[in-house]
């Protein structure tokens, strides 16, 4: 058999998903000053009624009891930033020939909207460092009782929805999911979006687990889904390397003989709270299920 020779060559390359946190989400660009901590306003859920936004002057005196029933609430939202990574290691016999890191770089480019989504979903680093940060499968959420076929599951989140929230809803579902809507023609795609016959904004990223809000993992035949008012991100205006690249000794791993370079953003996912439903979906059901 006739010897082969081989060259080295670029393989093929993954790139991030098209549908994902990242691409539904409204992304802020401002500033980083950001990264040490946020707190915002959170008024603008509104009732129906006719209400409007009111902020009386320092100089007025605070309205009778009735008055400001006409008026919504506002509370303030606080969010910690958190770190993001991706490596690569590998051999040191590999250190002249390897990307170390180019190939961290795009590990954490693809996986980046995942990791943000599993944060937003499950919360784990806010509930191992003691965040204030909301997440998805809280016990904060606001469960609709029952378990609904996939289709009329969205049609309960979608009336739920218009009681507690008049403005646009980000509805985040396990893929799963959102592929049997999308069978179903019951949402559509334009561009990077999934979007219902009301416009609301169908997120069904890689990260997002389909547990439920009392700590219930996700089965074979059902998961949950979550909606709450837009979810808006931030990231960090760059991408760090972590050792510095010239450092070879620093990014030696003794323990095991290898060698890593990370690539981490600090980055930061949340929501106003004026809406936080869940429901849990029976994959399995195809008919008109009420729940009860």
């Amino acid at each position: 058999m006739a010897d082969l020779s081989y060259i080295t060559v670029e393989g093929p390359r993954s790139t991030p998903p098209r549908h994902s946190l990242v691409a539904s989400a409204e992304e802020v660009t401002d500033n980083d000053r950001w990264i040490a901590g946020i707190a915002f306003d959170a008024m603008g859920c509104v009732d129906y009624g006719g209400a409007q936004f009111y902020c009386p002057p320092a100089s007025e005196e605070t309205p009778e009891q009735d008055a400001k029933d006409e008026f919504p609430d506002s509370w303030v939202i606080e969010y910690q930033p958190y770190t993001l990574y991706a490596g690569d290691r590998c051999s040191p016999a590999t250190f002249r020939s390897r990307d170390f890191v180019g190939r961290a770089t795009a590990a954490y480019e693809i996986a980046e909207s995942a990791g943000m989504a599993k944060e937003l979903w499950e919360g784990n680093v806010a509930q191992v460092a003691g965040l204030p940060n909301a997440y998805l499968a809280s016990p904060d959420a606001d469960l609709i009782s029952g378990v609904f076929a996939p289709s009329y599951g969205l049609v309960a989140l979608q009336r739920e929805l218009a009681e507690v929230l008049p403005g646009r809803a980000m509805i985040h579902a396990p893929r799963d999911i959102a592929s049997l809507w999308y069978q179903a023609g019951i949402i559509r795609k334009e561009g990077p979006l999934l979007l219902d016959a009301f416009d609301n904004l169908i997120v069904a990223d890689n990260g997002y687990s389909g547990s439920g809000p009392n700590g219930d993992a996700r089965t074979d035949t059902t998961a949950f889904v979550y909606a709450t008012d837009p979810v808006q991100i931030r990231r960090d205006s760059r991408i760090s390397i972590l050792p510095n690249p010239d450092d070879y000794a620093a990014a030696m791993q003794r323990n095991t003989n290898l060698i890593e370079w990370r690539a981490e953003r600090i980055v930061a996912a949340y929501w106003k709270g004026c809406a936080h439903l869940a429901i849990e979906i029976d994959l399995c059901e195809t008919e008109c299920s009420t729940g009860s």
